[in-house]
């Protein structure tokens, strides 16, 4: 026997089903959004080290290269 609470022609059961269903959805796919949006992070902080890197490494080559020139 099916279990049915109506008021005004809803069915509150059925209702709060669909609810909970979409709710579940929304969920997942929060969690698909927040992955997406950490491993869209962890690219750009590797790629921020990646170029501050290759800015101290030019650095220091000019740095190498300003003294040469002083010390001629």
């Amino acid at each position: 026997m099916e279990s049915k609470v109506i008021v005004c022609g809803v069915n509150l059961l059925e209702k709060a089903e669909k609810q909970e269903k979409l709710l579940e959805k929304s969920a997942k796919e929060l969690e698909r959004r927040k992955k997406k949006a950490e491993l869209k992070l962890k690219k750009t902080e590797a790629e921020q080290l990646d170029i501050e890197e290759k800015y101290a490494s030019l650095q220091e080559e000019d740095d190498k290269c300003f003294k040469y020139e002083q010390g001629s």
